[in-house]
């Protein structure tokens, strides 16, 4: 499962992460550095023109005040970590399963899904903000958590090997998705037949959301569900979640 609560990278970032686990049942350690194999990677982006080129610019910042948006992210004001409880939930994670938290932030859901799928289970944090990637690499060493890969997306591709997850959570990420069709495309390749895409983001509806949605969320739900649909995902459910008002949840499931 691939989750996603932040932000993503350049495509010319230079990357060291660990290979992922070839099965759910061997989990490498968050400190193996090895670059992906060339046989696993996505196939090559369409030529997709960027929708948004500067969202994730502060993001991208090396001099990103991490401490900042860890208080803003898992604050009691933010709807996606009071309500993670239901999330969580309504997920339905396995033993043994393989998740990937796409855009993961500083790690809140990451580290849950880590601890739910066990140690025969994967986790993969995939960040393009290279101050989140040190937190989440430091916070994986510190916590002992070695059923967890940290790995460096960029703005176009998620850097996940074919058929390598049961699900990717995507967290208030989507709408940073500079080339949408491009990095859906890679997240087809990553998940499993039948795996499912989880996405959570902001209601965007004029005249009743705030101004910053308005102005940040270039989409609706359903011009977002349409985008996704014509990815190749199919349409599963949306999860009614008691403590959102600001956000929605929808699942989707790759096409076989």
């Amino acid at each position: 499962i691939v989750t996603a609560c932040a932000t993503r990278q350049p495509a010319d970032a230079p990357r060291t992460d660990p290979a992922p686990p070839s099965a759910v049942a061997k989990s490498p350690a968050p400190t193996t550095n090895t670059e992906t194999d060339a046989q696993t990677r996505p196939p090559a982006a369409p030529d997709e023109e960027a929708i948004e080129t500067t969202i994730n610019d502060r993001f991208l910042d090396p001099e990103l005040d991490v401490a900042r948006w860890k208080k803003s992210f898992e604050g009691e004001s933010r709807e996606v970590f009071t309500a993670r409880n239901e999330v969580l939930a309504a997920l339905d994670l396995k033993p043994g399963q393989s998740v990937a938290d796409v855009g993961a932030g500083t790690g809140f859901y990451l580290w849950a899904f880590a601890k739910t799928v066990g140690p025969k289970g994967h986790v993969y944090g995939v960040e393009i903000s290279p101050r989140f990637l040190d937190l989440l690499r430091k916070d994986a060493a510190t916590k002992n958590i070695t059923n967890a890969t940290i790995v460096t997306g960029t703005e176009q591709s998620v850097e996940l090997p074919e058929n390598s997850v049961d699900l990717i959570f995507v967290c208030d990420t989507y709408h940073h998705f500079a080339y949408p069709q491009t990095t859906l495309a890679s997240m087809r390749h990553a998940l499993r037949p039948g795996g499912s895409l989880v996405v959570i983001d902001f209601h965007r509806i004029t005249g009743k959301s705030s101004k910053w949605t308005l102005q940040h969320v270039r989409g609706s739900e359903q011009e977002f569900r349409s985008e996704i649909e014509a990815a190749g995902f199919a349409f599963d459910t949306r999860h009614e979640i008691a403590g959102f008002q600001d956000n929605y949840m929808m699942r989707f499931r790759n096409r076989e």
